[in-house]
């Protein structure tokens, strides 16, 4: 079915290989998705082009990812009685509106944000796309331990979905490979979304960390990866009131992104919003871009599924404090 399409989550053409695995987990389709149309809207932000017109582009060259992600789950009936087709549509007006909105606020701020060379906004920051096509054995290893931990999680055993990780990323060696390293943080993600869900954040914790140790702060090939790390990790200190490594992991973001980032999809600062009172928080939310407007609604956004979308749900809600 997705035999087409090649396993390449930064960059794909026409004549990419066959993937490595032939079914990938959807997760990392809706990745796909993301990933490459944030680096398609970021690149074309100083383009002499419509918001609306930046957007088009984008999904002009991304969006085969969420026709594939769209096609397997309505071959897996997923959702038995969606009419998926509907539901796309939806989904991509929807995130038509974010990315307008995204580029409207972000070209406020383009001409700060061009003082950093190293920033994502001017496209130097993202990941080296050489080469999904020329696939090392650790990221073909990466690849096919995500889709054994998909299988576990699909039948309940996230246990051995955790030892799956474990085995696949977590044996204390820096990861060298930013493809890995993205592979690896999805897979990280899937895992650490469930166990949030299950109301099992303090375990998710230590795997996210575990990670992020022997993930190079090397904003050019793995702030992509590391972000998503990130944000989970702010979850749970929120979550867990820790001002201390909220404020920390805060620090890291910024100096990843080097710009003002916020909002910045699919979960941020709505990670953060259980502290965002806190005069610290709020500061370093300042510094990196949150406006008031974006702070004053904060709580009410995260009040639903955090980067939710007909296809996912997202993380779970929080209650004001």
């Amino acid at each position: 079915m997705l035999a087409v399409i090649s396993f390449a989550l930064m960059q794909v053409t026409s004549s990419s290989p066959p993937p490595v695995i032939k079914d990938p987990p959807p997760e990392m389709l809706m990745a796909g998705y993301d990933q490459c149309l944030g680096r398609e809207v970021t690149r074309l932000l100083a383009e002499q082009i419509t918001p609306e017109q930046v957007f088009n582009q984008g999904q002009a060259q991304c969006g085969f990812w969420l026709d594939a992600y769209v096609t397997k789950l309505a071959s897996q009936n997923a959702a038995p009685g969606i009419d998926y087709e509907r539901e796309k549509a939806r989904f991509v007006a929807k995130v038509r509106d974010r990315n307008i909105n995204y580029v409207r606020a972000k070209r406020g701020t383009l001409e700060a944000a061009s003082a950093a060379p190293d920033s994502p906004a001017n496209g130097s920051a993202a990941p080296n796309p050489t080469d999904w096509e020329n696939l090392s054995p650790n990221l073909t290893n990466a690849m096919q331990s995500a889709k054994r931990s998909e299988g576990l999680l699909k039948s309940g055993e996230i246990e051995a979905a955790i030892a799956e990780f474990r085995s696949a990323a977590l044996q204390g060696t820096p990861i060298s490979d930013g493809r890995v390293a993205f592979v690896h943080s999805i897979h990280a993600r899937m895992i650490a979304s469930e166990l949030i869900w299950q109301h099992r954040a303090r375990d998710a914790e230590p795997l996210l960390d575990a990670l992020a140790a022997i993930m190079p702060s090397d904003a050019k090939k793995f702030w992509e990866a590391i972000l998503q790390t990130n944000d989970l990790r702010l979850y749970i200190a929120a979550e867990s009131n820790d001002v201390k490594k909220a404020l920390e992991l805060l620090g890291e973001r910024r100096a990843i992104s080097k710009q003002p980032s916020c909002p910045d999809q699919p979960y941020f600062p709505q990670v953060i919003a259980p502290l965002h009172h806190d005069v610290r928080i709020a500061a370093i939310l300042g510094e990196m871009g949150c406006q008031d407007a974006v702070l004053e609604q904060l709580d009410d956004l995260a009040s639903k599924p955090m980067g939710a979308s007909s296809f996912e749900r997202g993380l779970p809600p929080r209650q004001k404090r």
